[in-house]
């Protein structure tokens, strides 16, 4: 599956891989429609050459932007240049391979050909915050490692329809599962969810939508304290899913947004089901809207409770094992 992601330079925290003027830089977060394209890359995994697999490797990418452009190195610089389509060949020199970064959380790129890591070189030793060009350097090292910032869809076995976000008319935000039509990119964008290291602890998962920063999916609670009586919805007397905002890292709301990614209770292949951390044994389920279901559920809810998730967990995995 294609990865969408963002990488952050781990040396200089805000500062983003990004083109400009087909050259690979590295700079600070600027807050513009044209920043994000350019600092917004595929991952699209190829068939590694001379591997002898008829498979693309999910570790092996090529860095797409725009839909006919990737990038590439050249006696060690990095650059963008135009493939035609983009596909899962291309030239060694196109694709990386994504290895665990020095510094925890990251991830390095590093070249087929064995010459190096993609690495952020200062332009200016006077100012740190000034943008960097990108080289080619055999060191790893946390101006070679990258924070990625990804994006994944959650999807249930219904067809053409996932999890997103819905903004209401009073300027709230509902989650929700529907359709979701590939040619219309608003959409998309509202089908797209971050994964970051657990509000509550660091280790396990939160869930913020990618179109509306400094949200969480939780589910309800009395008061927002674990160890109350949990909100339940009127109709089946399950826990009901929402969105919240301001939550504080490590408070008792953190908890409520936070969660386990395990295997598909459906041991469907290649499915995920989410346990809520606070409530051991709860799953989401998507039928009938977004709630919690205690385990012992019918066949039926262990299918309503699994998910595919595009991409899969293995650029998270690599970047948090």
């Amino acid at each position: 599956a294609t990865i969408m992601s963002r990488l952050e330079c781990a040396a200089c925290p805000g500062a983003f891989l990004r083109h400009r003027g087909f050259r690979l830089m590295c700079e600070q977060h600027c807050d513009t429609d044209v920043f994000t394209a350019d600092s917004t890359f595929k991952m699209v995994p190829v068939l590694e050459p001379a591997s002898g697999e008829t498979q693309p490797n999910p570790e092996v990418v090529m860095l797409q932007s725009y839909p006919d452009h990737v990038i590439f190195h050249e006696a060690g610089c990095c650059l963008l240049q135009s493939t035609g389509e983009v596909g899962t060949t291309g030239s060694e020199s196109s694709m990386f391979r994504l290895v665990k970064g020095a510094v925890p959380g990251s991830v390095a790129l590093a070249t087929l050909d064995g010459s190096g890591y993609v690495r952020c070189v200062p332009n200016s030793l006077s100012d740190p915050s000034a943008a960097r060009s990108c080289w080619i350097e055999d060191s790893l090292d946390a101006d070679s490692s990258f924070v990625p910032h990804l994006t994944f869809c959650f999807y249930p076995q219904t067809p053409q329809t996932a999890m997103r976000t819905r903004v209401l008319v009073d300027g709230d935000a509902n989650i929700e599962f529907g359709l979701v039509d590939p040619h219309d990119a608003h959409l998309q964008q509202a089908s797209r969810f971050r994964l970051i290291p657990g509000l509550i602890d660091g280790v396990h998962w939160s869930i913020e939508p990618a179109s509306l920063f400094g949200y969480f999916m939780a589910h309800e609670s009395d008061e927002w304290d674990v160890g109350a009586k949990q909100t339940t919805c009127s109709t089946c007397g399950d826990q009901k899913i929402q969105l919240i905002s301001a939550v504080t890292p490590g408070d008792s709301r953190a908890a409520c947004a936070t969660f386990l990614l395990r295997e598909g209770v459906s041991r469907l292949p290649g499915t995920i089901t989410l346990e809520a951390l606070s409530l051991p044994g709860h799953f989401v389920t998507h039928k009938d809207g977004l709630k919690l279901v205690q385990q012992g559920f019918s066949f039926a809810q262990r299918n309503d409770a699994s998910f595919y998730m595009e991409p899969p967990l293995h650029l998270l995995q690599l970047c948090h094992s």
